[in-house]
């Protein structure tokens, strides 16, 4: 009988690959993005990945950006909780 990789190792390895994020529990964040951050800032922030756990999101508006900033220990905190992620920083940029 062959042996099986599970298919969280296996996804884990393409997500790395893709530089997208670095592992399981990441993706979560990536598929609960809207419920974290609520609907209004989801349309104007997007994350683009999780490198070392800090986490990449661009944003569209200047004036969500801001605001983005100003909520940032928030977001952090909601992020763990929701997807028992440590993220330890968020760094935002502007889309062009």
């Amino acid at each position: 009988m062959k042996n099986f990789t599970p298919i969280r190792d296996v996804l884990t390895k393409i997500l790395k690959r893709k530089r997208i994020c670095d592992d399981i529990k990441s993706l979560k964040l990536f598929t609960e993005w809207e419920k974290i951050v609520g609907e209004r800032f989801a349309r104007y922030a997007h994350p683009i990945r999780v490198k070392k756990n800090v986490l990449y999101v661009e944003i569209e508006d200047p004036a969500y950006l801001s605001h983005m900033e100003y909520i940032k220990a928030n977001l952090i905190e909601k992020i763990s909780k929701a997807t028992g992620k440590m993220i330890c920083d968020i760094k935002f940029t502007l889309s062009e």
